[in-house]
Order: structure tokens, then sequence, then C-alpha cells
């Protein structure tokens, strides 16, 4: 009897072992999966904040390059823009072209008395030019003929340079003053007068009404002398870098 209880002893004894031995594994592989999902959680945290950072920093990275890329077109097509100005004739920015036409209002005594005929001829304005004090001086050229046949058969080309200045702007265009030199017919001769500038509007068109007394030293074959006389009349100036 002595016997059965100790040996009963021993084999609850050995139960209760086994059972924790049983339990202990279990517990440790719950543990073990339970730190296995905190890993891998954090695995794919890490992961998730790696891809956003490589996502946040292409995006810093590409935005730039965009951007300059976008600034080089512009630059680009600025610069076509550029060339194709100057291969439509911006080379011209600054020259005109046109004619004029007047009549003497006054004649001096070597002319005679009577009617004089009219005045006429071209004129070109030109980019060129420079300054004296406040004042900035373009540079132009004339050709013209003047005709005083049925008074003292004194007529001839003109064949002038000038230089035009703008004195006072108004709101329709500046007044400017003009001087000139050159020849005249059987001498040389030089010119100076006034005139005003009126754009027309939608049009590369410039009218120029004038006034300017023209003198020479000699008057040709008749030995009349130094002679003067003032026209009036207008300057059609067209800006030619239009045409080309």
């Amino acid at each position: 009897m002595k016997r059965f209880s100790l040996l009963f002893i021993l084999v609850i004894a050995v139960a209760a072992f086994g059972q924790e031995g049983m339990e202990a594994p279990a517990e440790m592989a719950a543990d073990t999966m339970a730190v296995g999902m905190v890993a891998d959680s954090a695995a794919v945290d890490t992961m998730g904040m790696d891809e956003m950072l490589m996502t946040d920093t292409t995006a810093v990275e590409e935005m730039p390059m965009e951007d300059a890329g976008d600034a080089m077109e512009a630059m680009l097509a600025e610069e076509g823009t550029l060339e194709s100005e100057v291969t439509s004739g911006s080379a011209l920015i600054g020259y005109t072209a046109g004619i004029m036409g007047g009549y003497p209002v006054y004649m001096s005594s070597g002319l005679g008395d009577g009617k004089a005929a009219p005045v006429f001829g071209l004129i070109a304005a030109t980019p060129f030019g420079f300054a004296v004090g406040p004042l900035e001086f373009g540079v132009g050229v004339e050709l013209g003929m003047y005709d005083f046949s049925d008074l003292q058969d004194y007529k001839g080309v003109v064949a002038i340079a000038t230089l035009n200045t703008a004195l006072v702007e108004t709101s329709k265009g500046p007044i400017s003053v003009e001087v000139g030199g050159g020849y005249y017919g059987a001498s040389v001769g030089m010119t100076a007068g006034a005139l005003y500038s009126f754009a027309v509007p939608n049009i590369p068109l410039v009218i120029k009404p004038y006034a300017r007394a023209n003198m020479t030293l000699a008057s040709g074959d008749n030995d009349i002398g130094s002679v003067a006389w003032i026209n009036a009349g207008l300057y059609l100036a067209y800006d030619i870098s239009t045409l080309f």
C-alpha cells in the first residue's frame, strides 16, 4: 500500500511536469510569433517610410529639372522669335524712306518776281546719329529738284545730307528742327527749317508738314549771285523695315 501511494505521487508529479513543459513551448511560440509580427510591422513601416522618403526626394529632385526644362524651352522659343524678327527685316529698323513736295512761298530778289514751280524729291532717314548735350541728331539724305526757269532760268538738282533733332514733344508727335547742306545745281548750298511729325495710326507712315529755308552761294550761268527761297510742304516717310 505504501508503494502504491509513492508510485501514484510520482505519476502525478511526472504528469504535472509534462503539462508545464507543453505549455511553456506554446507560450514561447506565441511570444515568438508576437515578436515576429511586431518586427514585420516595423519592417513594413520602415519600408513605407523609405518609399515615402524616396518618393519625396525624387519629387524634389525632379521638380527643379522640369522647371529648368520649361525655362530652357521658353528661352529657346524666345530666341527663335528674336531670330525670326531679325530675319524678317528688323535689321532695317530705323530706316525710313519717302517723298517730299512743296512750293516756294518766298524768293529772294535774285530770283525776280513771279511764280515758281513746285519742288519735289526723295528723302531717307537712317538710325545713325550723335548727341550734342541733351540733343540727339539723326542723319538723313535728300535728292530733289528745284525749278525757277520761268523767272531767271534757275533750276537744278539738290543732293544734300540733313541732320534732324526733336525739340518739343506733343501728344500727336514731335516738333523738330532740320539743317543740311550739299549740292544745289550750280553751287553748294544749305538749308534750315522746322517740321512736325504725325504718325498715322495702324500704318507705318509718318506725315511731316514742314517749312524750310534754302540758300545757295551762286545761281549758275546767269550770274545773279547768291539766292534764297523758303519752301512749305509735306514729307511722307514710310518705315521700310515693315516691307522685308
